[in-house]
């Protein structure tokens, strides 16, 4: 089984994947979240802190990161920058997914 964390997860097209994967017996997924948790699959996370968020994907043994945040802004490159840094930083995480490409980017 693979196990998916769902970055955005609460917008159109990531509660477009969380559907499809509640259907799919082959996969469990997590929606991260900045916000409270609505229900039982999201968990808030602090996208500046990648260590907390790296914890977060080592606990949920997260194979497949799919980010899905509007990149539209440094703020939001910086939490899908600080995304991937945590994803590659699991022992779990073996693919991610990038939600768009062409945005600004924080210089580092």
């Amino acid at each position: 089984m693979v196990k998916v964390a769902i970055a955005g997860g609460r917008g159109h097209l990531g509660a477009t994947i969380a559907e499809t994967l509640t259907d799919d017996s082959r996969h469990e997924y997590i929606v991260l979240s900045r916000g409270a948790p609505k229900n039982e699959k999201e968990v808030q996370v602090d996208y500046d802190d990648i260590s907390a968020v790296t914890a977060v994907l080592k606990k949920h043994e997260i194979h497949t990161v799919i980010s899905t945040m509007l990149v539209i802004s440094e703020p939001a490159a910086k939490s899908e920058t600080n995304l991937v840094k945590a994803a590659a930083a699991s022992k779990f995480t073996e693919r991610f997914v990038q939600s768009i490409w062409g945005a600004p980017a924080p210089a580092e």
